[in-house]
């Protein structure tokens, strides 16, 4: 177990955005969560004191060339570093992401009353 003070240390660095959206529009998720991140990062300041960097999981852009044209064409490329195609396995943030992006789905879920608590 990770002892409460290096949990907040791990943690204190990593801001956390959630973009909820329907499972069969894989294809956008790319270009969806640049956009997410744009408008969080622009409503809440984040532009404005560090570059920022954001890493992405394999299979979104289906290439770096794709993640840095998108980047561009939304002006995320003046404040921050895009890194896709990231692998979770090297990558930790991702895993702590993909931990995020569990909990909030089953949330929701049982939010909706589509997934029954015990």
């Amino acid at each position: 177990m990770v002892p409460p003070r290096i949990q907040k240390l791990i943690l204190a660095d990593y801001r956390v955005g959630v973009l909820v959206m329907p499972g069969g529009d894989r294809a956008s998720l790319g270009a969806e969560a640049l956009s997410g991140l744009d408008q969080i990062a622009r409503a809440n300041k984040l532009t404005e004191d560090k570059r920022l960097v954001a890493f992405l999981d394999q299979g979104i852009f289906g290439s770096p060339g794709n993640a840095a044209a998108l980047s561009a064409a939304l002006g995320l490329d003046q404040y921050c570093d895009v890194k896709s195609e990231q692998d979770s396995r090297s990558v930790k943030g991702l895993q702590l992401a993909d931990l995020v992006a569990h909990t909030g789905g089953v949330m929701l879920l049982e939010t909706l009353g589509l997934l029954k608590s015990r």
